[in-house]
């Protein structure tokens, strides 16, 4: 499942790539919005009760502004697995896909301490940023934990 979200909705963009959602994050207007969405066929998410009436788009309203409400909201309405077993697929700043680097391809790429510490780096193509599985990684999970404790 693909999404468009509204502007209002950065946040919700940036966990929805975190759980390696295509999600993309428009800045536009709102008309400009639902013809992206129907050209790439892509659920359009926003606060904005008045996109509900585009009658040629799928627009889901999120109704709350707290970001475990809003990620509840989806998991019941489109069963979005909300747990860390796919994190971290996607580039949170581009939405695009990572790829796998060999240990070699990064080396002059990252910090000495984190080549030595790490086994696992990816790559945005778009960006160029490098990522790799640390305390970001962790904070994540927990936090994705407590979501899911909380049901």
């Amino acid at each position: 499942m693909k999404f468009i979200l509204s502007p209002e909705l950065g946040r919700l963009t940036k966990w929805l790539r975190i759980l390696s959602y295509d999600s993309y994050y428009f800045k536009g207007s709102s008309r400009a919005l639902i013809l992206k969405a129907l050209k790439e066929d892509r659920v359009v998410l926003t606060s904005i009760v008045s996109l509900a009436d585009e009658l040629k788009a799928k627009v889901f309203i999120i109704k709350s502004q707290d970001l475990r409400t809003q990620l509840k909201e989806l998991e019941e309405s489109f069963g979005l697995e909300i747990d860390s077993s796919n994190m971290f697929s996607r580039c949170i700043r581009c939405n695009l896909e990572l790829k796998e680097l060999t240990r070699e391809q990064a080396e002059e790429k990252v910090p000495v301490s984190i080549y030595q510490s790490r086994v696992s780096f990816y790559k945005c193509s778009k960006c160029k940023k490098i990522f790799w599985t640390g305390s970001h990684w962790k904070l994540a999970k927990e936090y994705l934990e407590s979501i899911n404790d909380n049901s």
